[in-house]
């Protein structure tokens, strides 16, 4: 199982393209691009944690959560297109 995190300003790693595609759309929805991190948890089904400064959760989430449902489909359909799974989650903000 691997771990591996992608932040603002880093380029990702072309064995890692669904996470820098993550990235890129999550650091287009913000306030705060700098604050965006995806930490990707690799094993049957791959996991991206996406870490959003607190006062951007809201739109990441969206109204009744129409945003965040919307990003799990397009990870899902980025990572079936490679031939994985893949889950997508918010990490709880640190204040």
């Amino acid at each position: 199982m691997s771990d591996s995190t992608f932040t603002a300003g880093v380029q990702a790693h072309p064995d890692q393209p669904v996470a820098a595609f993550v990235h890129d759309l999550l650091v287009r929805l913000v306030d705060h691009p700098e604050a965006v991190s995806v930490r990707v948890d690799a094993g049957p089904t791959t996991l991206y944690e996406a870490s959003v400064a607190p006062d951007d959760i809201g739109q990441v989430v969206g109204r009744e959560g129409r945003i965040v449902k919307a990003l799990r489909t397009l990870i899902a359909a980025a990572a079936q297109k490679r031939g994985e799974r893949a889950t997508f989650e918010i990490a709880e903000p640190r204040r």
